[in-house]
Formats: structure tokens, C-alpha cells, sequence
């Protein structure tokens, strides 16, 4: 009397593991794949510079494709209550219209002259303002929150929420 009598398929046995090994091989491929679209695709990114003494809304395509049907919604009490109508038209222009971005491609839209010390004006559109009105402006906006919503590529959504402050230095 045998004690252990197994009767193993040995082709069974390596179908199975051929199965399993070919499934962990595709999933593996689909992984790599969305990786790569992921690295390949449009990113954009958001942010307030100074820059020549001006903040200024920066958007650019950080990303290695187009950003292709790009439409975003910007909102602010800041803007809502600039003291320039003309800054206030250029946001209003850039929320209707739909943009395309080439990879690096920069938008740089002028938000204020920033803060100064010495008494000059500044002519935006066809206004001109004092500093010392432009630097009264700021210390009421300064820290209002800019919300940036939208999309792009058909996909891609935006959602961005922040303030000058957020970008100012650790001195100013």
C-alpha cells in the first residue's frame, strides 16, 4: 500500500503558470504605456512672479505635448475690484476664450505694478495711478485668494486657489 500516490499534469502545471506569467507581462506593458502618456502629456502650471516691479499671473505648459482646448475661469474679489478697468477686461477676455499652449510656452498676465516706496504713477491702459493708491489697493488684495478653475485637452481639469501673499518672499 503506497501512501502517496500523485498523479501530477505536468502540462497542466506549466499552462497555468505560462498563463500567469503572460497576464503579469500585460499588465506590466499597460502600466509602462500609462506611464508614458503621463509623462508625455501637457501639464500646465499657475503662478504669481514679480517681475521689472509688476506681479504678474503666470501660466505655463510645463508639460511635453500641446495643451490643446484650454479654457479657464479666473476669479477674484482682487479683480473684481481692481482699480483698472483695463486689468479687469484682460481677465474677463481670458475667461471667455479658449487658449493653446505649446510645450514651454509662457502667459504672463500683468496683475499690478507691485509695491514701491518713492512716489511715481503708473499708466495702465489708458489710466494712470499713484503709487501710493496702488500700494493702499494691495494692502486691501494682497491676501485675497485668486481661483483658477478650468480645462484643457478634454481631460485635464484645473483647480488652482492662492493669493500674492503666497508668493511674496519671506521679507516682504
Amino acid at each position: 500500500m503506497t501512501c502517496c500516490n500523485w498523479n501530477l499534469d505536468w502540462d497542466a502545471i506549466s499552462a497555468i503558470v505560462t498563463a500567469i506569467m503572460a497576464l503579469i507581462a500585460l499588465i506590466s506593458v499597460l502600466q509602462n504605456k500609462k506611464q508614458f502618456r503621463n509623462e508625455k502629456r501637457a501639464r500646465l502650471v499657475f503662478e504669481i512672479i514679480s517681475y521689472q516691479n509688476e506681479f504678474m499671473l503666470k501660466i505655463m505648459n510645463v508639460g511635453k505635448s500641446t495643451a490643446y482646448d484650454v479654457k479657464v475661469r479666473i476669479k477674484s474679489s482682487l479683480i473684481e475690484n481692481h482699480y483698472s478697468e483695463y486689468i479687469k477686461s484682460v481677465f474677463e477676455k481670458i475667461n471667455n476664450k479658449k487658449l493653446v499652449m505649446a510645450p514651454g510656452r509662457c502667459i504672463y498676465i500683468l496683475l499690478t505694478p507691485a509695491y514701491t516706496s518713492k512716489q511715481s504713477s503708473h499708466l495702465i491702459g489708458d489710466q494712470t495711478f499713484s503709487s501710493e493708491s496702488i500700494n493702499k489697493w494691495l494692502d486691501s488684495y494682497k491676501d485675497e485668494k485668486i481661483v483658477i478653475t478650468g480645462k484643457y485637452c478634454k481631460k485635464h481639469r484645473i483647480k488652482e486657489k492662492f493669493s500674492i501673499t503666497d508668493f511674496l518672499g519671506p521679507s516682504a
